[in-house]
């Protein structure tokens, strides 16, 4: 039997763990993701849907990165970078501290 996250039932080649799996590490993606798009868009003093045109994109989904709902695939998170002229680092923020005490 396999023991993690509390699941001592599951087995790892079983769909359910797999899936569990998987979620868990969704989980700690998006834990470990902070953005600054919103000051960005304040600094172009632009909307939500302005830049969603502009990068190809629905508001929706600006919204959730803003709310931090959402990371972004790499493209999207180069589009956004190269509309603003900045890295991706300086819109996006890996939090190395929170995800150290994720993985320990």
């Amino acid at each position: 039997m396999v023991v993690r996250s509390g699941i001592h039932h599951l087995r790892y080649n079983d769909p359910a763990f797999r899936l569990l799996d998987i979620l868990h590490l969704e989980i700690w993606w998006l834990t470990i993701m902070k953005t600054k798009l919103k000051v960005f868009r304040a600094m172009k003093n632009i909307t939500q849907e302005e830049l969603a045109k502009e990068i190809g994109v629905t508001r929706q989904t600006i919204i959730a990165i803003e709310k931090e709902d959402y990371n972004p695939s790499l493209e999207l998170a180069f589009k956004i970078a190269i509309f603003f002229e900045v890295s991706i680092e300086d819109v996006f923020i890996y939090d190395n501290e929170l995800s150290l005490q994720k993985v320990g």
